[in-house]
């Protein structure tokens, strides 16, 4: 459980990240709201790295019980491994496990998250969505009780982002995620929204259209192939004219980039 009783906490530049928060969350939780609301911030209040790593002006009270651990969103800031194995497995062997219990616990985990297919495949090689799967294991090999993400699904196409939901509903204690993307907040039985650093009512608008006025063509693909070693991109062509917004969609790894 974790419980914040009236946090206040200003940066060293002088901006505020929460005001006043008062929080009990005992259960799987989703966080949301706008950018710079203070989603990253409460997370990392939780987690002790403010205000211990960033300084600043802390007031109020934070308890949680267990240990808590964090993955931020940058995914390759905590992928440190040459192979998916040896990211995991790094952190047991600093505990002191033998490597018979170390091979034994990798494969578990890796088993329990998804990444037994991959796990002696090179990090470098790996998809977000997959890079975002060994942060989570390798949070899991320290024996943490409560897991904080802030913006596990950034960026990932919804294939990927269920396969890192299904590993979180695998895992063991209280996950709190903080995320914009709320068609995942049913999948967390509690929901937060905070908003210039306040817990408040949720403020979702609807979306606007945006199409293209049928006017010139801007950019124009025909039969494009392209791969690195092997073919990724077969025969695409399509065309954006002004005033079109377009998305390119689909599952991490196929060529999107």
């Amino acid at each position: 459980m974790i419980t914040l009783r009236e946090v206040v906490y200003r940066y060293p530049n002088g901006s505020l990240g929460l005001n006043g928060v008062s929080l009990k969350i005992e259960d799987d939780t989703f966080i949301s709201g706008p950018t710079g609301g203070g989603k990253s911030t409460l997370l990392k209040v939780m987690a002790g790295i403010i205000p211990e790593l960033y300084g600043g002006e802390f007031r109020g009270r934070v308890e949680v019980r267990g240990k808590a651990g964090y993955v931020g969103q940058n995914q390759d800031e905590y992928v440190i491994g040459t192979r998916v194995y040896d990211d995991i497995a790094i952190t047991l062997l600093h505990n002191g496990l033998s490597p018979e219990e170390v091979d034994e616990k990798v494969r578990k985990i890796a088993e329990l998250v998804g990444l037994s297919e991959v796990l002696f495949k090179p990090t470098d090689r790996l998809s977000d969505g997959q890079k975002k799967l060994v942060s989570i294991a390798s949070i899991m090999a320290t024996g943490c009780d409560v897991i904080l993400l802030d913006e596990p699904f950034m960026n990932l196409h919804p294939k990927a982002a269920e396969g890192v939901l299904r590993a979180l509903r695998r895992l063991d204690g209280i996950k709190v995620v903080a995320e914009h993307r709320i068609e995942f907040s049913n999948h967390f039985k509690e929901f937060v929204w905070i908003e210039n650093g306040r817990v408040g009512e949720p403020k979702l608008g609807g979306l606007e259209k945006v199409g293209g006025d049928g006017g010139e063509v801007l950019l124009r693909v025909e039969s494009l192939c392209y791969g690195y070693g092997e073919p990724l991109v077969r025969d695409l062509s399509f065309e954006v004219r002004r005033g079109e917004v377009v998305a390119v969609v689909g599952p991490n790894g196929c060529g999107k980039t």
